[in-house]
């Protein structure tokens, strides 16, 4: 899988944990397809492949939030007669005001959207060491947003690029390539899912529930994030907290990324927090660790 994307913080406030014992809920507020993706894959002959993969993704970001976030996810399928008669602007989204007023009214001060606007499916037989072999690849095009749900605003944006592939195998006729081609449905189809529900969770983990440096006693710094969240030997970047500054133009408030201070090489890892050495002694309480991005394609 690669995933090429850009986090933009645009208003709000990241969420600090400490200030409410008890786990955020978050409302799943929309998982859709935009109008002109469905409008080119029904041309191509995949809107069935689509339209699977957007069902699939309310379950699969719900079980992964289950295993992998401290927080509540609610919404999804069954919230959908809330939102038949709302407006939809021309992307054939819904307007994010109806969203807040839906979040307001199950009692969730965040909401995510998944909008899948790219996808594409190639295969074919082509010829691999001497023999004919089916190979095929698969890649998906998402969009998260993280909305406050009491002001309709967005808190963080960003896009996101998955791809799969299958093969290649060979294959001895053109009807073997069928059957091959029907057998690798469900393993790539179930693949993209798994990736953008694991992205979704972890982003949502990173900017609502960031983890933070707990303690810093005699060079070894515990961070208030464990379990399968890191590996022993990963090294994660230290970032002062993040801070509130207004926009002179538009007056309203933005939040900034703090200032990278240095690294942090993990060397033991527990259910509920990790421990390591800093490579700056900048490093204090409070600080923000995240995982390095991923190269931007």
């Amino acid at each position: 899988m690669k995933k090429a994307w850009l986090v933009l913080i645009v208003s709000g406030s990241l969420i600090a944990q400490a200030e409410d014992d008890s786990p955020a809920t978050i409302r799943l507020s929309r998982v859709e397809a935009t109008k002109a993706l469905l409008e080119s894959v029904e041309a191509d002959g995949l809107l069935s492949s689509v339209k699977k993969i957007v069902e699939a993704l309310t379950p699969k970001i719900t079980a992964a939030a289950i295993k992998d976030s401290p927080f509540t996810i609610v919404g999804g399928r069954a919230d959908q007669a809330l939102v038949e008669n709302d407006e939809r602007n021309a992307s054939g989204l819904v307007d994010p005001a109806t969203a807040g007023e839906i979040g307001k009214a199950k009692a969730a001060k965040y909401g995510i959207w998944v909008v899948v606007s790219g996808f594409s499916d190639v295969a074919g037989v082509t010829q691999h060491s001497g023999l004919s072999a089916f190979r095929r690849t698969a890649t998906l095009s998402v969009t998260l947003t993280i909305n406050d749900l009491t002001t309709s605003e967005a808190i963080a944006s960003s896009s996101h690029d998955f791809d799969v592939s299958h093969g290649p195998v060979p294959v001895m006729s053109e009807q073997a390539a069928v059957l091959e081609r029907q057998r690798s449905d469900s393993f790539l189809l179930d693949s993209l899912c798994t990736d953008v529900a694991k992205m979704v969770i972890d982003e949502c983990n990173d900017v609502l529930f960031p983890a933070i440096v707990l303690d810093v006693t005699d060079g070894v710094v515990t961070v208030s994030r464990g379990g399968a969240w890191c590996q022993v030997g990963d090294v994660l970047d230290v970032y002062a907290q993040p801070k509130k500054i207004q926009n002179k133009v538009t007056k309203k408030m933005i939040m900034v990324k703090g200032k990278k201070i240095g690294t942090l090489k993990v060397t033991s890892v527990e259910t509920d927090h990790c421990q390591g050495t800093a490579s700056e002694t900048g490093v204090v309480e409070d600080c923000v660790v995240k995982k390095p991005d991923p190269v931007q394609l």
